[in-house]
């Protein structure tokens, strides 16, 4: 077993710690240029992170395609041993893993603790026992990996995403070469550290930091056999392009905009609780969050409550317990979400909160915006177009259930749509009429749990096989069916 490095897997690099890469199972400095990477509750630079160059990433992709060779012909009972050893390691080890992405991203501890969870869960799924054969009429039908797969992870769930996809991979035979966000490496070279630690073999995981570039340079390379991705609906379009250009699998999971349909008789209390909670996590940078509320008829009444809740939430750094809102991840989402709000009120939404006053003493130069409330967007403003971080919320209203169904029913990028109402019957006429994969009544969903189906329709998904589900680990494996006869 390789040895991990001591602490954090951090090098000095002038005044600021330098994120390393894990190349051939080692941390390396990375020989390319570095990008400043930001504190986002103090706005101050705090770390380096290094663009890896061709020949790193050379390195890496021959360094995963050696490993390959060994690592799949290991028996697969061996594989999942390897796992079942990472996964104790990271229960032993979650709270270092949860204070990691709190500091990289500002999210709350409860925020990231619940990621850290889901991801384990993804995990365990992927660990649980699998038949890598099957029989055909007069032969046999044996899975074999495809080799080496890229694995880009989102600024908005790093831990959850590498976890609900990387195990799928290296149980089921292959090896993996993992690009973080930009904005959020630090979280991935910690659960580095634990892979190694856990006996991962050299070379089976590799981590290269660096932009769309190193993605693209990456995808061109003849031995990366599959990428899976989830970000912004212009890198998963452009992944996608790229990698059918090259007879790649590719699965890449694109921005949202989200919805929930307010009835006049739904439960008050669970649905303020409900949408407070939906606005405020990870700062609204959540593809699983709601952008927009329809209000049906009188359900407009809420808003007043609506307002003194928002109002209410306290906003801050993780290090307090009372935080319910962090800042953005980065100064770039920042100036977009206030770019956002100030676009809103000019294209005639009201606005009913304006997080922008926010401010949180000794943090001043914090990417905050507190949580936002529009009432009277229209679906032709770019508040509603538009997939847009920050902690957002647009209220519309409209006459009746059928009304709120045709707009749902008309946004390209729509994963969820939930319904809060006391009626079976307008729950079963919404389930029943909406065009979308994944519905919710009465009850939120901000994790994608490993058992849920693919739930990804429209243009919220570029692929075939889903990164979830009971089918997500045929995008890891190629089919073979061996047809024999003896006289």
């Amino acid at each position: 077993m390789i040895k991990p490095p001591n602490g954090l897997s951090m090098t000095e690099h002038g005044t600021r710690p330098l994120v390393p890469m894990l190349l051939e199972g080692v941390f390396a400095p990375g020989r390319g240029a570095s990008f400043r990477l930001t504190d986002p509750v103090s706005g101050a630079a705090r770390w380096d992170v290094p663009h890896a160059t061709i020949s790193e990433l050379d390195l890496a992709v021959a360094s995963a395609h050696n490993a390959w060779l060994a690592w799949s012909k290991r028996p697969w009972r061996e594989r999942q041993l390897v796992m079942c050893n990472v996964l104790h390691l990271i229960r032993q080890k979650s709270e270092s893993l949860v204070q990691t992405l709190a500091t990289e991203t500002g999210r709350t501890l409860q925020d990231c603790r619940t990621e850290v969870q889901t991801g384990m869960d993804h995990l365990l799924s992927a660990i649980n026992p699998v038949n890598p054969g099957m029989t055909a009429q007069g032969g046999k039908i044996h899975t074999h990996s495809l080799g080496v797969c890229l694995i880009v992870t989102p600024v908005c769930f790093p831990v959850l995403f590498a976890l609900a996809t990387f195990p799928l991979a290296l149980v089921s035979g292959n090896t993996c070469i993992i690009k973080p966000s930009e904005f959020t490496p630090v979280s991935i070279v910690k659960l580095g550290e634990m892979l190694i630690e856990a006996g991962v073999p050299a070379g089976v995981v590799q981590i290269v930091h660096g932009r769309s570039s190193e993605v693209a340079a990456l995808i061109d390379h003849p031995d990366v056999r599959a990428v899976s991705s989830a970000g912004s609906s212009s890198s998963a379009f452009a992944i996608q392009q790229r990698a059918a250009k090259h007879g790649k699998r590719f699965q890449c999971l694109a921005s949202t905009h989200n919805h929930v349909v307010i009835m006049p008789d739904a439960p008050v209390d669970q649905v303020m609780q409900d949408l407070t909670t939906s606005t405020c996590l990870k700062a609204g940078h959540n593809c699983m969050a709601w952008s927009s509320a329809l209000l049906v008829g009188k359900a407009s009444d809420l808003l007043d409550d609506l307002v003194d809740l928002f109002e209410e939430i306290n906003v801050g750094p993780p290090s307090k317990s009372i935080s319910r809102c962090g800042p953005l991840a980065a100064t770039q989402y920042w100036e977009q979400g206030l770019d956002a709000i100030q676009e809103a009120i000019e294209e005639g939404a009201i606005g009913l909160v304006d997080g922008r006053d926010s401010h949180v003493a000794g943090f001043e130069d914090g990417y905050w915006i507190g949580p936002t409330l529009f009432s009277s967007v229209q679906t032709d403003m770019r508040l509603y177009r538009e997939d847009l971080p920050g902690p957002i919320l647009g209220c519309m209203h409209v006459d009746d259930l059928q009304e709120a169904i045709n707009i749902i029913n008309a946004q390209p990028n729509i994963l969820v749509s939930s319904m809060y109402t006391l009626q079976p019957g307008l729950a079963r006429q919404f389930s029943e009429n909406i065009q979308c994969g994944l519905i919710t009544i009465n009850k939120p969903l901000f994790y994608p749990a490993p058992q849920s189906c693919h739930f990804a329709w429209k243009k919220t998904f570029f692929g075939d096989i889903p990164p979830f589900g009971p089918h997500a680990m045929d995008f890891y494996m190629q089919y073979q069916t061996v047809l024999e006869q003896w006289s």
